[in-house]
């Protein structure tokens, strides 16, 4: 599990809607935006988004132990 920490106005809005605990999927193997993006669903909501692990402009990824 990964919790997604928010760097920008837009990003603390998402987590409000869908929770900060998100699962990496295998979704990232097809057609990623940039090398480093992967995508990430909610364990809340089941929404999904791309997050950029270098530089996304929204979102800081920690992983946890779980």
């Amino acid at each position: 599990m990964t919790k997604l920490i928010a760097k920008s106005g837009h990003g603390r809005n998402r987590l409000r809607e869908h929770g900060s605990e998100w699962i990496l999927t295998n979704d990232h193997l097809a057609h990623s935006p940039v090398p480093a993006a992967r995508v990430f669903q909610s364990v809340k909501t089941g929404a999904k988004r791309w997050i950029n692990l270098n530089s996304d402009p929204d979102f800081t990824v920690e992983k946890t132990n779980d």
